[in-house]
């Protein structure tokens, strides 16, 4: 009875201990000890979500690098630019995608609970905040960087296509999100710009531009976070810029001819303002 009663134990062990430990022999064999941009001359940083992956072009936006992802949390831009401040710091500028979407607990959750191509980069107090958040449903998730290698390349994403009026048609009848901000992000927005303070990295938050977003979203919750949290913070805002239909993939996402117009525009934009603030810094 006693030894029927210690496999049994066994049985249920047995799980709970290994595969902690196959997860973290994943990681261990994933995890690189830093990182760096692939090209050491450019100065800019550029993180976030699609807004930001499809909307900058970095061969248009110069002198920048667009390492944004589909859905990025706040949690895993935090963890990209801790491993990129790790080593040799390159780049001295961050502009950080800071859209409606993104702070918005009705909408982002996916993109904290989503398997990430960089989930390796997490150091283990961001992945315990991870696991934290994590339905048990999708832990299987966590075993994918043993047959999974990192995505790590980066660029600019251009949108073909434009499905506006499709998307518009599919959002009838549905509320507003009301961009009530979601704990996590805003707790890993608040790390971001605590670890730029600390290694010296001038940060832009920059909205991009889209469709219709007071429609669509709350926009006075949106700013009023803003405002509460991060008025410090130079905010790029170009959330309600006219542009022509055609220049949206849908709703929420500019294609690749909106693209190029708003990064010209960016381009122009951000060295005039930094140049001016650079002034102000020396009176």
């Amino acid at each position: 009875m006693i030894c029927k009663f210690i496999r049994k134990g066994i049985v249920f062990i047995l799980p709970l201990t290994i595969l902690p430990a196959i997860i973290g022999l994943g990681y261990y064999l994933h995890r690189p000890d830093s990182l760096s941009l692939p090209d050491a001359s450019r100065k800019i940083l550029i993180l976030g979500d699609s807004h930001t992956e499809c909307g900058i072009n970095d061969s248009l936006f110069s002198n920048s690098f667009n390492f944004s992802e589909s859905s990025e949390s706040y949690l895993f831009c935090y963890a990209k630019l801790q491993m990129l401040t790790s080593g040799q710091k390159t780049f001295d500028t961050l502009l950080l995608s800071v859209n409606p979407r993104s702070l918005s607990a009705g909408t982002h959750i996916p993109g904290v609970y989503k398997f990430n191509s960089t989930l390796c980069l997490l150091d283990w107090s961001t992945l315990q905040d991870y696991l934290d958040e994590m339905p048990l449903y999708m832990a299987g998730r966590l075993l994918r960087p043993f047959w999974q290698e990192p995505c790590l390349e980066g660029g600019f994403l251009g949108l073909p296509d434009c499905k506006l009026a499709k998307d518009i048609a599919s959002r009838q009848g549905k509320d507003k999100n009301s961009c009530i901000t979601y704990p996590l992000q805003l707790t890993y927005l608040q790390k971001i710009v605590r670890l730029c303070e600390e290694k010296n990295i001038r940060l832009y938050f920059v909205n991009v531009p889209m469709y219709n977003a007071g429609h669509y979203f709350n926009m006075d919750n949106f700013y009023q976070c803003i405002d509460t949290n991060f008025r410090e913070i130079p905010f790029l805002d170009y959330g309600d810029m006219l542009l022509p239909d055609s220049c949206f993939m849908d709703a929420g996402h500019l294609n690749r001819r909106g693209a190029e117009i708003f990064s010209r525009i960016l381009e122009r934009d951000f060295h005039e303002k930094r140049e001016m603030m650079a002034d102000n810094s020396l009176k």
